[in-house]
């Protein structure tokens, strides 16, 4: 209820998605329910971008599983969702950091050289240790 910028739920009760939400955020996410609501299949971990009505840009993992009655019928749709934000902000900072880790390997004038663990052949080396090996060079690629 924080995220939308209610208190409890009386502020949440009775309403749509595009009173809560964005028309932009609101609109994927009917989009989702219209899915389930035609196909009687349920959405499952869907990543899905959302934006807080101040224009803030969050993202969550959702699912969504209809109900359905004796008859086949779908009577309600369950909705669940995870702000994964914070968890997408560290992947991508994670990826960051392996793109200059493998940049230094890549570029330094100190000889690297990895290996597997039970047969000690190598597995990826750089230019300097190629050198120093009198190896063949390799076509310098940075990730």
């Amino acid at each position: 209820m924080d995220y939308v910028g209610a208190i409890n739920d009386v502020d949440v009760l009775g309403k749509n998605d595009y009173d809560l939400y964005p028309d932009y955020s609101a609109a994927i996410s009917i989009e989702e329910d219209q899915f389930v609501f035609n196909t009687c299949k349920s959405l499952l971990n869907k990543e899905t971008p959302s934006f807080k009505k101040d224009g803030t840009q969050t993202w969550f993992l959702s699912s969504k599983i209809p109900f359905i009655n004796d008859h086949g019928k779908i009577t309600a749709l369950l909705g669940i969702s995870y702000n994964i934000t914070i968890r997408n902000e560290l992947n991508r900072a994670l990826e960051a950091v392996k793109q200059k880790l493998s940049n230094l390997f890549v570029l330094s004038p100190v000889g690297f050289a990895l290996s597997e663990f039970e047969s000690s052949r190598f597995i990826k080396f750089n230019n300097s240790f190629a050198i120093k090996a009198d190896l063949p060079l390799l076509s310098l690629s940075l990730i």
